[in-house]
C-alpha cells in the first residue's frame, strides 16, 4: 500500500510540472505576437511607440502617432476609436499606398512604388508557371536604362517580350524604386515591361535589347556602313530638340580617327589623316582644323563618357547620316562618302 501510495504521489507531482510546462507554453503562444516594431515611411523610420499585436499587425497606442506616421488622416475626419490601438497597415491600405510587414516592421511607401510580395500578387493571374515553356526562351537580352548599359543576369526575350528570373536584377534597373523592398521571387519569371509601367519609365525592345527611360531622353541605335556599332557602356540618346549624343570614343575610333583627353581643360581632340577635331565640355564652340564653329547642344560626360551630336562628330569625318524611327527604337545610319 505504501508503494502504491508513492508512486502515485510521484504520478501527481509529474502531472502537475507537465501541466505548469503546458501552460507556460501556451501562454507563451498566446503572447508571442506582442512586442516592439519599427515603421518606415518612404524613406524614414519613424520615432513612434509601435507595437505588434496578438495578430501580427503593427499598431501604435496614440492617436497623434498614427497622424504624425500618416499626415494625411489628419484631414480625412475618418478615423474609428480604438482602445487597443491603430492598426497603421489598415490606414494606409485606405490612402492607398503600398506597404509591406516584415517581423516587427512595417515599411510603407506613399511614391507609387510597390514592394515585391505586393508585385507577385499583381502578376499572378497575368504570369502562371504552366504557360512558361523554357524551350520557347529565344535568347538572353541585353537591358539599358537611361543610356546606360545594366550588368543583368538573368533578362531574357520569351514571346516578343522581355522578362527576368532573378531579384537582383530588379535591384538593378530600378535601384530607387526598390531599395526598401525586401524582394523573393516565387514565380519563375517577371515582365520588364510590366514593371516598367508600374514604376513610370518608357519600355521598348529591338531585337535583343531593352530600354528603359524616365529622363526624357529617347534609345537610339547606330549602324555604320551597315554594321551595328556597339557601345560597352553608355548608349547614343536623342535629347531635346531632337539631337543625337554619341559617346565620341566609340564613333571616332571606329572611323579611324585617334582620341585623346585633356582632363585640365574637359577637352577632346579627334585626329586622323586630314582633320585635327577640338571639343570642349559645356561649350558650343568646337574647332576643325583650326578653325571655329558652333554646335546647337553643349557636349556633356555622362557615367565618364563624353556625349556629342552625331551628325557634328560624324559629318566632319565624313560620313553621312540618315534617321530611321520605323522601329521600336531609332536608328541612326553613317555611310561613308569619302
Amino acid at each position: 500500500m505504501k508503494v502504491t501510495r508513492f508512486f502515485v504521489c510521484i504520478i501527481s507531482v509529474l502531472l502537475i510540472v507537465i501541466s505548469g510546462l503546458l501552460s507556460t507554453t501556451a501562454s507563451a503562444i498566446i503572447h508571442i505576437g506582442y512586442g516592439k516594431a519599427y515603421i518606415q515611411v518612404d524613406d524614414k523610420w519613424q520615432d513612434v511607440d509601435a507595437y505588434v499585436d496578438h495578430d501580427g499587425n503593427i499598431r501604435v497606442y496614440d492617436l497623434a502617432e498614427l497622424y504624425e506616421i500618416l499626415p494625411e488622416l489628419e484631414d480625412e475626419g475618418r478615423i474609428r476609436p480604438s482602445d487597443k490601438g491603430y492598426n497603421v497597415a489598415e490606414y494606409a491600405d485606405e490612402l492607398g499606398y503600398n506597404y509591406t510587414t516584415r517581423e516587427n516592421a512595417l515599411y510603407i511607401d506613399t511614391r507609387g512604388y510597390i514592394f515585391i510580395d505586393q508585385l507577385e500578387d499583381w502578376l499572378n493571374d497575368k504570369y502562371n508557371d504552366d504557360k512558361y515553356d523554357d524551350d520557347d526562351r529565344v535568347e538572353d537580352a541585353s537591358v539599358y536604362v537611361n543610356g546606360q548599359r545594366i550588368n543583368t543576369r538573368s533578362a531574357f526575350i520569351y514571346q516578343d517580350e522581355a522578362f527576368i528570373e532573378r531579384e537582383t536584377d530588379l535591384y538593378l534597373m530600378f535601384p530607387e524604386e526598390t531599395k526598401n523592398a525586401y524582394i523573393r521571387f516565387s514565380k519563375d519569371k517577371v515582365s520588364i515591361k510590366d514593371l516598367a509601367k508600374r514604376y513610370g519609365y518608357k519600355y521598348k525592345i529591338n531585337d535583343d535589347d531593352v530600354y528603359l527611360n524616365n529622363d526624357g531622353k529617347t534609345p537610339a541605335k547606330v549602324f555604320v556602313d551597315k554594321k551595328e556599332v556597339y557601345f560597352e557602356d553608355q548608349q547614343p540618346t536623342i535629347v531635346p530638340p531632337g539631337r543625337t549624343m554619341v559617346p565620341i570614343r566609340s564613333i571616332a575610333e571606329l572611323t579611324g580617327a585617334d582620341v585623346s583627353w585633356n582632363a585640365r581643360e574637359k577637352q577632346v581632340t579627334i585626329k586622323d589623316d586630314h582633320l585635327r577635331i577640338i571639343i570642349w565640355i559645356d561649350d558650343k564652340e568646337y574647332r576643325i582644323n583650326g578653325r571655329t564653329y558652333r554646335m546647337d547642344v553643349k557636349p556633356y560626360t555622362e557615367n565618364g563618357r563624353t556625349m556629342v551630336p552625331l551628325r557634328f562628330i560624324c559629318e566632319a569625318l565624313g560620313y553621312d547620316v540618315k534617321y530611321d524611327n520605323t522601329e521600336s527604337v531609332d536608328i541612326i545610319r553613317l555611310s561613308s562618302i569619302w
